[in-house]
């Protein structure tokens, strides 16, 4: 397995595609809100699996990891939805106030337990 190819329990395999984003599989995405999505009107970068607080702090924590592999055009939509999710499903995930996502929010938009 590559470094950007995870698989989460054996049920849900996540991986990148190149800037495009994550792929899961097609009935595990139509299942989930569009909310549960870092661009919610393109479904993409999946950021929460309802019900799993663990897969959810997993998926954050790679799309933090990976966001400067996010087009261009999603970066700003992508950072603010994954502050939102953070402090949404109140995770315990700590950023680094060097992490590229806060050239599009401010690193103060994080809780403080949040930040590195």
């Amino acid at each position: 397995m590559n470094e950007l190819d995870i698989a989460y329990e054996g049920l849900y395999e996540y991986a990148m595609e190149g800037p495009g984003g994550h792929v899961i599989p097609d009935d595990v995405r139509e299942s989930l809100d569009d909310d549960d999505f870092g661009i919610p009107s393109k479904r993409k970068y999946p950021l929460r699996v309802p019900g799993n607080k663990k897969l959810t702090d997993e998926l954050v924590q790679k799309a933090v990891q990976m966001f400067h592999y996010a087009l261009p055009e999603y970066r700003e939509e992508l950072a603010k939805n994954i502050v939102a999710m953070i402090k949404r499903e109140n995770l315990s995930i700590k950023i680094d106030a060097k992490n590229r996502m806060f050239k599009y929010v401010s690193f103060d938009s994080l809780p403080e337990k949040n930040r590195k």
